[in-house]
């Protein structure tokens, strides 16, 4: 009986790594690109970990990456990692809130997607961009 179990157990294993499409494993990573001419302050809390919050200083014409994250089946997408966003302008050593996204939207973001060469499976890239007259 035990090995019968075994071998149920390596079967379903085998066969539910196949390459169809719940197989692939898909992987996003997060950016924020300041295009302004202040620093810049995001703040972040997330779906996942329990609300965690983060918060990075992203410097003048800089990009930074705020995450990363994969999944089976599907390619992560910003909404379904935040839950809230606040960019902070820094003035003066004093931040004060330029926006905020609540809920996070996936068209705020551009999308760069890049194609694995022996799958379907793909790799992406968003990068959330702020500019002058997005913190004004």
């Amino acid at each position: 009986m035990k090995n019968i179990v075994i071998f149920i157990f390596i079967i379903g294993a085998l066969f539910g790594c196949s390459h169809g499409q719940d197989g692939c494993a898909g992987n996003s990573t997060f950016f924020i690109k300041n295009e302004s001419d202040k620093t810049l302050v995001f703040e972040s809390v997330s779906k996942y970990f329990n609300g965690k919050n983060d918060s990075v200083e992203v410097a003048t014409n800089k990009i930074l990456k705020i995450g990363e994250e994969s999944d089976f089946g599907y390619n992560p997408i910003p909404s379904n990692r935040y839950s809230k966003i606040s960019i902070f302008a820094v003035v003066n050593n004093k931040k004060s809130l330029a926006f905020t996204l609540s809920p996070v939207k996936d068209e705020r973001w551009t999308l760069e997607a890049k194609k694995y060469s022996d799958s379907y499976c793909e790799s992406r890239t968003y990068t959330l961009v702020i500019t002058q007259k997005d913190i004004q």
